[in-house]
């Protein structure tokens, strides 16, 4: 084996190792903030609720679980029966795109820092083929459920963060791709 097949061998060994380290940097966790999810939201039977659109800036390789953020402060509604008797009116908040949601939750009458994973709907192994593309819109609404005859107060949350998680590997841009290459050709033009 002669010298220069030698130097080749170890040029096509370094510009691997970069790869593979690029690789692995790029799988971990993303997140994405939601402000349009901050601030008020109240109570309603059957209301739309308030949607955020999620873009990662990147499109994605695999994608093991998805996940949303949620601090702020919930406060509980108030109400009472036709005899007079006070009663009381809840809160179930509800996370959700077409195709997953997030368990529906009764909130308790305090401040909150939740961390609620989404499941797929429509499919028992983990289908995330929506969020693929790196965009994806979340809606979030507070139902509102009652133990009394008239609604005096409608239950609210207040947010004051919001954010989108994913654990998964991205698809490195093309751009970065090139540099790689670049990075690649110099390590082969470095040594003669």
């Amino acid at each position: 084996m002669n010298c220069r097949t030698i130097k080749s061998q170890k040029n096509l060994f370094s510009v691997a190792i970069v790869l593979l380290c690029f690789s692995f940097t790029n799988a971990g966790f993303f997140s994405v903030p939601l402000p349009s999810l901050n601030g008020r939201h109240t109570g309603s039977f059957d209301g739309p609720g308030s949607t955020a659109h999620a873009d990662f800036q990147t499109e994605f390789l695999s994608i093991d679980e998805v996940s949303i953020h949620l601090i702020g402060t919930y406060t509980p509604g108030t109400g009472h029966y036709y005899t007079g008797q006070p009663g009381s009116v809840y809160g179930e908040l509800w996370v959700f795109t077409p195709g997953w949601t997030v368990l529906p939750r009764i909130l308790h009458p305090s401040e909150f820092d939740l961390s609620l994973r989404f499941d797929p709907l429509t499919n028992p192994e983990e289908d995330w083929s929506m969020l693929m593309d790196g965009d994806v819109d979340i809606t979030l609404r507070l139902l509102m459920g009652t133990v009394c005859d008239i609604i005096d107060e409608v239950p609210e949350i207040d947010l004051t963060f919001a954010e989108l998680l994913v654990e998964g590997t991205a698809i490195p841009e093309p751009a970065t791709l090139a540099l790689l290459g670049l990075g690649g050709f110099w390590l082969r033009k470095r040594r003669p």
